[in-house]
């Protein structure tokens, strides 16, 4: 399964992309862990989850661009929100922001928030382009806030 994983990992994820994890990154050993991540491409960025406590040690950190609890940002002016879990309101999303979150292990999409778990798609990352143009042709939807759709 590992094996799998790291293949299909390195196929879509060249040396120096980007890449934002959602959480919920490894169940296995530290040792385990650290040969997994000596092999897979991109600069990483983990939004942590609830099974991460073990990424928070110093031994992972030359492997990681950063660890993070809840991250905001913008691609092709698209702002996107990214945590680990499903939340029903998120920043600016009444203007047009994307959440993209893992935790639930489906391909579920409320609106503009889906989760976006590599188990969700046969085990490989999404591309973030396909996401947006996805999720930005879906409905805002709002429980809160006037919807505008003009600003993002």
């Amino acid at each position: 399964m590992n094996e799998a994983l790291i293949e299909r990992w390195n196929g879509c994820v060249k040396p120096g992309d980007t890449i934002y994890h959602l959480g919920d990154f490894g169940f296995c050993s530290s040792s385990k862990m650290e040969s997994i991540l000596s092999r897979l491409n991109g600069n990483i960025h983990v939004i942590l989850g609830n099974h991460d406590h073990q990424l928070k040690n110093a031994r992972f950190d030359p492997y990681f661009e950063s660890l993070t609890q809840y991250k905001e940002i913008v691609v092709d002016n698209t702002r996107i929100v990214l945590f680990h879990y499903p939340i029903k309101e998120w920043n600016r999303a009444h203007h047009g922001a994307l959440h993209l979150h893992g935790h639930l292990h489906s391909d579920r999409v409320y609106g503009r928030s889906m989760d976006i778990g590599a188990d969700s798609n046969d085990c490989t990352p999404h591309n973030i382009r396909d996401i947006i143009k996805k999720l930005n042709s879906t409905e805002i939807v709002s429980e809160y806030h006037e919807v505008r759709d003009t600003e993002k």
